[in-house]
């Protein structure tokens, strides 16, 4: 903890995850925080925090562990506590061949926003997080909304030197890579004392960075609403533009439909005109036959007459 750059301000909240049996209790206790949160996923150490801690009221003992999202997952519980994980180890035994998996405990998992969902990090107060998740760190600074992590001023946290654990993170972009593009100066690097093959590595909250951070991503959000708006305008445009082309077809098609009903008008009163021209030629001739008819008739009734003379 002595690479920890406390301010003037005071102590809020320091949240440990991964605690173990916590040894560092006592020095976090003499920086006189406000509160103390002890996360611990082996039930067996959680119960031991939670004894041990029972008189101190200014410490939350709980018993779970922090994960990229809350589900139900298999501790792995190694012959040295402090290596379990809830990722299978892989290298780690190359490097301890005498460590074994002692045992496994079906566990619930908790995100850290959840987690600091009751517990608000005051601005006016100095929070420090600390993480010892044995692989799992990427995933949960990955997994953790940007503006929780950027509320605490200190983090610490112990990682692997290698792949060490079995893990589907394929990500190429460090822990340490994240935290500086969300506003954290890396501070140092430790290796552990007894166990090299892990390291301790400190960042401090940088607030020129921070702000700087959200101006870029407020310049980003800004940009995609603009982009978006530019697209639904095109969007509309186009659509506007389908709609004026349906309706000027519908104007064509309406104009050949009038043109096709005035043509058959015309064509029609052109077939009215010629039949009555026709039924008047018939009546003429129909008249001239009864004229014709009464004629041949009445020189027959004179050839009968002078027949009959």
């Amino acid at each position: 903890m002595n690479n920890i750059s406390t301010t003037k301000k005071p102590i809020g909240i320091i949240m440990h995850i991964g605690a173990g049996v916590c040894s560092e209790l006592v020095e976090y206790q003499s920086l006189e925080p406000e509160k103390i949160v002890l996360i611990e996923a082996d039930s067996k150490q959680s119960e031991l925090l939670k004894r041990n801690s029972r008189s101190i009221k200014n410490i939350d003992v709980l018993a779970c562990a922090i994960a990229g999202q809350k589900e139900q997952k298999t501790l792995h519980i190694l012959s040295n506590k402090r290596d379990s994980s809830l990722l299978l180890p892989e290298a780690l035994l190359d490097h301890y061949p005498s460590l074994v998996i002692a045992a496994k405990e079906s566990v619930n998992t908790e995100t850290l926003d959840n987690v600091l969902a009751n517990y608000p990090l005051k601005n006016d107060q100095e929070n420090i997080l600390i993480i010892e998740v044995q692989g799992l760190e990427h995933e949960i600074i990955n997994t953790t909304l940007v503006d929780s992590i950027q509320k605490f001023d200190t983090l610490i946290i112990r990682s692997p030197t290698e792949g060490l654990y079995k893990s589907e993170n394929n990500d190429n972009e460090s822990s340490l890579d994240v935290l500086k593009n969300i506003g954290f100066d890396f501070i140092d690097q430790k290796p552990e004392v007894l166990s090299t093959i892990f390291n301790k590595s400190y960042f401090q909250r940088n607030n020129a960075k921070i702000e700087l951070v959200h101006c870029q991503r407020q310049l980003k959000n800004l940009t995609q609403e603009r982009d978006a708006q530019r697209k639904l305008a095109a969007d509309r445009q186009a659509k506007v533009d389908e709609v004026s082309q349906a309706r000027d077809g519908q104007a064509k098609t309406v104009e050949e439909q009038k043109a096709q009903i005035q043509q058959l008008t015309t064509a029609k009163e052109q077939q009215e005109k010629l039949a009555m021209e026709r039924q008047g030629q018939i009546k003429n001739l129909t008249q001239e036959r009864d004229a014709q008819r009464r004629l041949a008739a009445d020189r027959q009734a004179k050839v009968d007459e002078v027949s009959q003379a």
